[in-house]
């Protein structure tokens, strides 16, 4: 399942954007738990989980705007 969101196309539907994103800041704090506190990978794998879950705030923001503010 890792290597298929990392590897696909991210899909052009906000919702399933935001999904993704919140499944791979999962995957990757789930690989870092598995390495000792100071392995050089651990702290890549964190900073890779806070970028991913950067995006799915901000895709989360852009889809209760919309369905709040409809046009």
């Amino acid at each position: 399942m890792a290597d298929l969101a990392q590897t696909a196309p991210a899909p052009p539907d906000p919702l399933a954007r935001a999904q993704l994103s919140g499944l791979l800041t999962a995957l990757c704090l789930l690989q870092a738990a598995d390495l000792p506190p100071d392995a050089g990978r651990r702290l890549s794998l964190l900073r890779k989980a806070r970028s991913h879950a950067r995006t799915t705030t901000v895709l989360t923001a852009y889809l209760l705007n919309d369905s709040t503010f409809r046009r």
